[in-house]
């Protein structure tokens, strides 16, 4: 099956709501809901060195945040190089250097509608655009990888600091829970 990756600047309103991924297609995120990439573990997914795990992956009719996916016309080309660099033909890259942003649901759709079956990767943030009410001091939409995970001033956070069932977002009510 075919790869591809999904490089540049993401982000993730509630009122984005949510899409389906297409049959036969799967994406995956090396960083956990409602955290940021570091550039440097994006060309290192992109160049299959990156140390870290997938976090999450989520399979055909399964919904998933209809992330909005932003040009990175920093690190465009040196992406598109590393792809060149690997030389294989079952790799692919969906990256902008300029131009309005693409929603998952508008990808989605021409993935549907030209009928490709893509292993999806996601190499870009998962910032979530909530208003400001605590969340930053846990770490939501800080940074997570490579250089360890941070706070919003972007500390290291102690292991346990950053609880993962902290929030709970429900794709059929759209409601967020506190679970603590």
């Amino acid at each position: 099956m075919k790869t591809l990756f999904l490089g540049g600047h993401g982000q993730w309103n509630i009122s984005d709501g949510y899409t389906q991924v297409p049959v036969g297609c799967t994406i995956s995120f090396y960083t956990d809901f409602s955290k940021n990439m570091f550039t440097s573990d994006m060309k290192d997914i992109m160049k299959g060195t990156y140390g870290g795990s997938v976090q999450q992956k989520i399979e055909q009719y399964k919904k998933c945040p209809n992330y909005t996916l932003s040009a990175d016309p920093a690190s465009h080309q040196e992406c598109k190089d590393i792809l060149v660099a690997r030389n294989n033909a079952n790799l692919g890259l969906l990256m902008f250097s300029a131009g309005p942003s693409w929603t998952l649901q508008r990808i989605f759709e021409k993935i549907a509608k030209n009928k490709l079956k893509v292993d999806m990767v996601w190499c870009a943030c998962r910032f979530t655009g909530l208003n400001d009410a605590g969340g930053k001091a846990i770490g939501v939409n800080a940074a997570q990888g490579t250089w360890g995970n941070r706070n919003n001033l972007g500390n290291l956070v102690t292991p346990g600091g950053n609880p993962d069932t902290l929030f709970y977002f429900n794709p059929t009510s759209k409601v967020v829970k506190n679970l603590t």
